[in-house]
């Protein structure tokens, strides 16, 4: 802060529009990283899904299974 107190405006008026390009660039960035998250959520939770239907199809047939075990004796 010293620094841009001592340095004329034109200096300080450079520095703040790399700052702001560079902040633009790290917010762009982090955008991205988000919406990668967000998709690689999204596909997870869509695999939890088919694999919970699934398991409480296995299920399902293992209690049909024994219902049908148990009526045929």
């Amino acid at each position: 802060m010293k620094a841009s107190f001592k340095s004329d405006a034109k200096s300080v008026k450079d520095s703040s529009s790399k700052l702001e390009i560079v902040l633009s660039e790290l917010k762009s960035q982090s955008l991205k990283e988000e919406i990668k998250q967000h998709n690689e959520l999204e596909s997870t939770v869509k695999l939890i899904e088919k694999l919970s239907i699934l398991n409480e199809y296995k299920l399902n047939l293992f209690k049909d299974f024994s219902s049908y075990k148990t009526q045929k004796k």
